[in-house]
């Protein structure tokens, strides 16, 4: 499953690093969130104090733009259940080599009106030429749309976006999974078990099979978690 972008809502969805952790530090925040635009294709300066501290999430967290058409003002929110937050976090776009080729990609729309709740047919979508940066918000290929439930009346020829569906998790909560922890050039892979379901750019918890320590880390395949804390 390929989202033309993470998540707009990705989704990108968090636990805690460690359970030592008992803050989130902007550099944190900062590396989720040039996660979420790198998936996109979109090279951001985020503008936010490495060494802030603010509360640790229990939960999921999201990155989304605050209006469709810009990124230069970002949500970050944290979904944690017993502590909910979210911070306004200012970006600029430092590669538009990246942002160009964005717009040459197709977006999904609806070719008829879809109703609230109603599973979604190929018969119900078809593709256009994107036309705008933005498109990077929308779906861009029927299989990621196909199959899915609509969460809300979709009109004909509106563009399709994640929060307009229902969601489909590419990793599945207690499944085997595969770490990549990156340190320098060097690529580190082990085995662990997703506590989260998530879809591709999504941040979840996962277990290390082998130490057993939990660490977050981004979806990016079905098997494939990019960790994005230091293994031990």
């Amino acid at each position: 499953m390929r989202y033309t972008i993470f998540l707009f809502l990705v989704s990108a969805f968090v636990s805690t690093a460690s359970n030592a952790q008992q803050v989130l530090r902007g550099q944190d925040i900062k590396n989720i969130v040039n996660q979420w635009a790198l998936a996109a294709g979109v090279n951001l300066d985020v503008m936010i104090s490495a060494n802030r501290a603010y509360y640790a999430c229990t939960g999921k967290t999201t990155v989304t733009p605050k209006s469709d058409d810009d990124l230069s003002i970002l949500i970050f929110q944290c979904h944690a259940k017993d502590n909910p937050w979210h911070i306004l976090i200012r970006s600029k776009i430092v590669s538009e080599k990246n942002t160009q080729a964005i717009t040459s990609e197709k977006i999904v729309i609806a070719k008829s009106p879809i109703k609230k709740g109603s599973v979604i047919t190929i018969e119900d979508l078809e593709v256009i030429d994107a036309d705008g940066k933005s498109n990077f918000l929308f779906f861009s290929q029927l299989e990621d749309v196909v199959g899915r439930k609509a969460k809300r009346t979709i009109y004909r020829n509106q563009k399709i976006k994640p929060q307009h569906v229902s969601e489909i998790w590419l990793i599945e909560k207690d499944q085997p999974v595969v770490l990549q922890n990156k340190i320098g050039r060097i690529n580190v892979e082990t085995d662990g078990i997703a506590l989260e379901s998530g879809q591709k750019n999504d941040r979840i918890s996962i277990r290390n099979a082998k130490s057993g320590q939990i660490v977050s880390g981004i979806v990016i395949s079905k098997k494939n978690v990019l960790v994005l804390t230091k293994m031990n």
